[in-house]
């Protein structure tokens, strides 16, 4: 039987329920790990020991913002072609605008999506299957 590549995801969101949430709901899947920071200072912190495949990333945070994550991870020759998906409750079209201009590959409010549904875009975005 051949072996799955699981693909790495990183989670940065300052609410515990959500990144429980979504590990456990990425985890039924075969092709996919977890890791994950509550803030974004932490978030950068790690991304600094490894390079995950896609980041899910909120906007609303302690110590670094979502925006300001997106801006360092952007300007990191390292870091700067992983797929950012921007996953949030603002709903607004200027921050959704903002965080493309700033080179998020694609804007998700968590209250629109289910978290089968988000599955499915990261899915989609790293075709996965």
């Amino acid at each position: 039987m051949p072996t799955v590549s699981k693909k790495a995801l990183f989670l940065i969101d300052d609410d515990p329920s959500i990144i429980k949430v979504y590990t456990e709901k990425f985890a039924l899947h075969p092709h996919f790990t977890v890791q994950s920071a509550t803030n974004g200072k932490e978030g950068l912190e790690k991304l600094a020991k490894f390079i995950p495949d896609l980041i899910l990333l909120d906007i609303m945070m302690p110590k670094l913002d979502g925006f300001d994550v997106l801006e360092e991870l952007k300007k990191d020759e390292r870091l700067k072609k992983v797929p950012v998906i921007m996953l949030t409750n603002l709903g607004d079209s200027t921050d959704k605008a903002e965080a493309l201009k700033k080179g998020a590959d694609d804007y998700l409010v968590k209250a629109l999506h289910t978290p089968k549904e988000i599955v499915e875009k990261v899915e989609a975005l790293l075709k996965v299957k």
